[in-house]
């Protein structure tokens, strides 16, 4: 505990203040801790009494950090970020955030509330990260390239497939354009 002794003409007396029984260091509510004045300059009186105090609990933070701008799209949950919860008396957690929408393409959320414990207030952060799609869909020839096609036959289209590590089978959407064929 702390506390102050003053004289009246601003004098600190702070050395003739004793108290008893006030070393708590756990958060809750001390009743009848003892403190005497034992004047040793003879110009007050001496006193004594009780004090009841009150240890509330310390402040904590919790921050999310999520690196590396973007990240890329695996079809797997993403885990880019992690978390650090502090407070008073060198407390620190590094727990594993919770994770929303971190599988698909967009915005991704990472977060981790604390709870608090009997000596630090509760507190909580959240990060969004986005999830990106940076591969480009592989397009396969069917048949010969480049195709032989002797004169006066008939060329058949061999086809396409498509493929996307997002999208998959890509395939039906693919469009051939023949209008420019050179036919000479």
């Amino acid at each position: 505990a702390t506390a102050t002794a003053v004289g009246v003409l601003g004098e600190d007396r702070i050395a003739d203040l004793v108290f008893v029984g006030t070393t708590h260091t756990d958060v809750g509510d001390y009743t009848g801790d003892t403190w005497t004045f034992t004047d040793t300059t003879g110009n007050y009186n001496n006193a004594s009494g009780l004090v009841d105090n009150n240890i509330s609990p310390a402040l904590s933070e919790t921050v999310v950090t999520c690196l590396g701008g973007p990240a890329e799209y695996t079809g797997s949950p993403l885990t880019p970020c992690t978390v650090l919860v502090t407070g008073a008396g060198g407390f620190s957690l590094t727990p594993d955030p919770e994770y929303s929408n971190n599988v698909d393409l967009g915005t991704a959320t990472a977060s981790y509330a604390f709870v608090g414990d009997i000596n630090h207030t509760g507190s909580s952060d959240s990060e969004t990260f986005e999830i990106i799609d940076t591969t480009i869909p592989e397009i396969i020839l069917n048949g010969d390239n480049p195709a032989t096609l002797e004169i006066y036959n008939i060329y058949v289209d061999q086809g396409v497939s498509a493929s996307d590590n997002h999208d998959g089978d890509l395939t039906p959407a693919v469009m051939v354009d023949s209008s420019n064929i050179n036919k000479d």
